[in-house]
């Protein structure tokens, strides 16, 4: 039986990233078995973390903050990412809903190596654009968080294309899953 430690951690300002540790044991040939999920304290639900690690759910969190106010993340994870070095974070994308701006960002597994990103939704529109790098994560500016935006209220998949520091050009595909159902349903998201 194949076991994968997935373990929810709180990065940054509390946005969720998922860590996968491949464990010692395999699965047979041919098994389609998930692995176990090790979740943090507070963590939400094996089912909800499932689900947005397949592209079906967006994976929502709420946050209370003395400084900001209620914020609401909701993130959704790669398809079929396989860590090559340890210590790698699923990419995701995450949303940010407060009563301050709506925020957008795509996180890679690593840090990169320049801001050159290229995102494809549905096979179609293509944006080629540079973030300004903040300690390896890249950071788009608010015209490129705008178009993201854009792109991501009316697409059903979307690549990111970026370049590691320490690697070649990776390629992330995802889902959108229940975005419209979701994301652009969430009253403190419609701004």
């Amino acid at each position: 039986m194949k076991v994968l430690i997935v373990v929810l951690l709180l990065v940054s300002s509390v946005v969720p990233a998922v860590r996968l540790i491949p464990a010692a044991s395999h699965p047979p040939a041919g098994s389609s078995q998930a692995g176990k999920l090790t979740l943090a304290p507070g963590a939400p639900s094996e089912d909800a973390v499932r689900n947005a690690m397949a592209g079906k759910n967006w994976l929502r969190k709420e946050v209370d903050d003395n400084a900001d106010g209620h914020k609401i993340f909701f993130s959704i994870f790669a398809l079929d990412f396989a860590p090559w070095r340890p210590k790698l974070s699923l990419p995701r994308i995450t949303v940010m809903c407060s009563k301050k701006p709506v925020s957008a960002r795509i996180f890679p597994a690593g840090p990169l190596k320049d801001g050159n990103v290229k995102i494809t939704f549905d096979n179609g529109t293509v944006l080629q654009q540079k973030w300004k790098l903040v300690d390896g994560a890249g950071v788009p500016s608010p015209a490129d968080e705008s178009a993201l935006f854009k792109g991501l209220a009316t697409a059903k998949s979307l690549k990111f294309e970026n370049n590691p520091n320490d690697t070649a050009t990776t390629i992330f595909a995802f889902n959108m899953g229940d975005y419209h159902e979701s994301v652009l349903k969430e009253p403190l998201c419609k701004q």
